[in-house]
C-alpha cells in the first residue's frame, strides 16, 4: 500500500465495500446507474463530496435509515451493520464518481 494514497480512495477498502453491498439487500432499492426506489449509486456519488465527514454521515444513514433527501420514500435502517462496514460501502459508492 502506498502511504501517500488518499484514505478515501483505498482500493482494498473499495473492493471490500463492493463485496458488502453485493451481499446486502441494497440492490432491492438501488442500482449502479438507474433510479429504482432510491437513487442510483452514481447519483449519490455525484451529490456528495468524497470527504471523511460525508462518508461518516452517509454510513450513519445506511445504519439508521433516512428520508427526505431523495423523496418521500424512507430508506430502511440496517441496524446490524457496523459503522466500519457501512463506511466501506460508502467508500465504494464514492469511487463511482
Amino acid at each position: 500500500n502506498n502511504n501517500n494514497n488518499n484514505n478515501n480512495n483505498n482500493k482494498e477498502d473499495i473492493e471490500k465495500g463492493m463485496t458488502l453491498l453485493a451481499k446486502s439487500d441494497c440492490l432491492t432499492c438501488h442500482k449502479l446507474n438507474e433510479k429504482v426506489i432510491g437513487p442510483s449509486y452514481k447519483e449519490v456519488a455525484k451529490k456528495y463530496a468524497n470527504k471523511p465527514s460525508n462518508i461518516k454521515m452517509l454510513a450513519g444513514k445506511i445504519i439508521n435509515g433516512g428520508s427526505g433527501v431523495w423523496g418521500a420514500i424512507p430508506m430502511t435502517a440496517h441496524a446490524t451493520l457496523s459503522q466500519a462496514d457501512a463506511e466501506l460501502m460508502v467508500k465504494y459508492i464514492m469511487s463511482l464518481k
